[in-house]
């Protein structure tokens, strides 16, 4: 029995028919789908022509399973049943990329990032020349660009398979504009517009990885495997014989993916508190919904208690109901755990640099404004000198940069965005002024600009209510 290879691109068909092309997996270890098609006349006449005429496929795909190098020793452990019509252009000789770039299963298409990216990438550019005909300039202003955003995401849900997503907001695109303007004239050009929407569209890429098509593809041997484990058990075992192995695929292919759809998500934090706050930047930057529970840190819930039994304080992140705690180590469990929009850099020495600096901020200069807050006269002033030694290094760390993440917000950013909110909370209460333009231009301009960020922005806690708990918090230290 020979292999069935498939190309790079997918075969065109009409929209009407059924279509399941198993892709090859001669080059993986464990399967291999094959087809008897290579030697029936009309796949060898096409061969010939260059190029394959519709051709009905036996009624079975076979998936073999290798019990050994030798082919003369492989085991069949199961069928799929299928009758589908194909068109194939002849196999290119190295098939395996493509079978990691687009997979068609029972009527379902799964595409591969790069594959999708390339879709996004065609029809914006197909957007910005509209505009660029029709308006005759070649720059976007801010109501073209959002009615180009709108445009884009409308062909990407017409046009591309997989889920659909709604456009962005006024606000989201306005400050985005922001971001992306580059050459700062208020306008895009062809160039920005570009990075514009791959930053927007970033989270509409289908990802196909390696564990993906096993569970689709390999779903019905690992069935097989265990519905004949099932024979000996008493009751349960004649059930399962009763079901067809194309059902009992499906189940167990719906137990395999049910784990990431029930993915359940809660933080334990307080209304006031800048460390639970970096938690719900990070989760609304990655678009993670979660349940906040907020707590009275005078009278400890006992989930908090039982969550963190060790230092009984918040922020906790529970996942599934798994408990995170300690927030730098929480937002480094979020990074990893979901990779839209990464909060480290992928370089391990740029990422060993960004937990240097996120760890600086908590160890040397939250604790040193803090000391400065609390104090009066003399130790107050000691206090601010400290303080701003700190933050020199943060200043250093900052040139030819607009966030500490470089173009994008990263986990630094995040550590220290409490500055751009409650540095001037301190100043309002006890008269404290520790970030000036003056000697920290870049951090102002930096703090500035992580705050109008909507998430941000939209995410700070009442001014009135910080400065009376703060206010109580300095008269008690005294």
């Amino acid at each position: 029995m020979t292999s069935l290879s498939l190309p790079r691109s997918p075969p065109l068909l009409p929209s009407n028919q059924p279509i399941i092309i198993a892709p090859s997996f001669n080059r993986f270890p464990l399967f291999r789908c094959s087809a008897n098609l290579r030697n029936s006349k009309n796949h060898q006449n096409s061969r010939a022509n260059g190029h394959f005429t519709a051709t009905r496929l036996p009624a079975k795909l076979e998936v073999e399973r290798f019990a050994s190098i030798s082919s003369s020793s492989t085991q069949k452990i199961s069928s799929i049943g299928v009758n589908p019509q194909i068109s194939i252009p002849p196999p290119p000789s190295n098939c395996w990329h493509w079978a990691f770039s687009t997979i068609f299963i029972g009527g379902y298409e799964i595409k591969g990032k790069q594959w999708r990216r390339k879709q996004i990438s065609r029809i914006t550019d197909k957007v910005f020349d509209h505009f660029k005909n029709e308006r005759e300039r070649a720059n976007l202003n801010f109501e073209d660009l959002y009615i180009g955003v709108l445009l884009v995401y409308n062909d990407i849900n017409k046009h591309l398979p997989g889920p659909h997503f709604d456009p962005p907001s006024k606000d989201t695109v306005r400050a985005m504009m922001k971001e992306n303007d580059l050459n700062l004239d208020e306008e895009i050009d062809s160039e920005e517009f570009a990075k514009f929407i791959k930053q927007l569209t970033a989270d509409t890429l289908v990802v196909v990885s390696q564990g993906l098509i096993l569970k689709l593809v390999a779903a019905p041997v690992v069935a097989i495997a265990t519905k004949r484990a099932t024979e000996g058990l008493p009751g349960v075992g004649k059930v399962v014989q009763r079901l067809p192995n194309s059902v009992y695929a499906s189940l167990l292919t719906l137990i395999l993916k049910l784990p990431a759809k029930m993915a359940e998500v809660k933080l334990l934090r307080t209304w006031s508190s800048p460390f639970g706050l970096r938690i719900v930047w990070a989760l609304q930057l990655k678009g993670i919904p979660y349940e906040a529970i907020y707590e009275d840190l005078s009278n400890k819930s006992p989930l908090l208690l039982q969550s963190n039994p060790i230092h009984k304080k918040i922020p906790v992140l529970l996942h599934n109901g798994n408990a995170v705690v300690e927030s730098l180590i929480i937002l480094e469990y979020v990074d990893e755990t979901w990779k839209e929009n990464p909060l480290l850099p992928e370089d391990p020495l740029e990422r060993a640099t960004a937990r240097f600096w996120a760890r600086y901020v908590d160890e040397k200069v939250l604790p040193s404004i803090w000391e400065s807050f609390t104090k009066e006269g003399k130790e107050q002033e000691e206090g601010i000198v400290k303080a701003k030694e700190n933050l020199k290094y943060l200043e250093e760390e900052l040139k030819g940069k607009k966030f500490f993440g470089g173009e994008k917000v990263g986990i630094v950013d995040i550590a220290l965005g409490w500055l751009a909110y409650y540095e001037s909370l301190f100043e309002d209460i006890a008269g404290m002024k520790v970030v000036t333009k003056e000697e920290f231009p870049l951090l102002s301009a930096w703090a500035a600009t992580f705050a109008d960020i909507p998430i941000i922005k939209d995410n700070w806690p009442s001014k009135d209510k910080l400065i009376t708990k703060f206010q109580a918090i300095r008269d008690n230290a005294h």
